[in-house]
């Protein structure tokens, strides 16, 4: 299946919104400067990702691929741990595991096991399917590390405070 690349005139069409919303904000004087700048900020974040992933989708390398997936399972465990307030750098390493583990299994399973990925690394694929797997796993991490903050702020045991932690996850 090919998709036809969509043309600028049309593409535009998708601002409507984005507009109308500054628009509005301009209207009753809430920030709209603000929300312009960071409009265009997104709009040039956008561009230079399509231009990267371009390039990664376009790779023949399995190293840049598992650097992406060591990258992604990185980023994704500093931000699982944004709900604890204090202590998060001794905990980088059991999220980065916990999110490495599970999700890397989980994604092993899918992409080998189920689609058989031919190559086994096949960046349009590997690299969408990794992002929701580990956006998956970053949730659960991020609400079971809050329901264990919570549970031993509150001078609950550590033995029930995990097991609410995993329940809540």
């Amino acid at each position: 299946m090919t998709i036809d690349p969509i043309p600028l005139s049309r593409l535009a069409y998708a601002l409507i919104p984005a507009a109308a919303v500054i628009a509005l904000m301009w209207r009753f004087e809430v920030g709209a400067g603000k929300a312009a700048y960071a409009f265009v900020r997104m709009f040039v974040q956008l561009i230079a990702i399509g231009y990267a992933l371009v390039f990664i989708f376009g790779s023949n390398s399995p190293l840049l691929v598992l650097a992406i997936l060591l990258a992604m399972a990185a980023a994704s465990s500093w931000i699982a741990l944004n709900t604890i307030k204090d202590g998060k750098r001794a905990l980088i390493g059991a999220s980065f595991i916990s999110i490495l583990g599970g999700g890397g299994l989980t994604l092993a399973i899918i992409t080998q096991l189920v689609l058989r990925l031919d190559p086994w690394f096949e960046p349009n694929l590997m690299i969408p399917l990794a992002g929701m797997v580990f956006s998956s796993s970053m949730t659960a991490v991020s609400i079971a590390a809050e329901r264990l903050g919570a549970e031993l702020s509150n001078g609950v045991a550590i033995a029930p405070a995990r097991r609410a932690a995993v329940q809540a996850a």
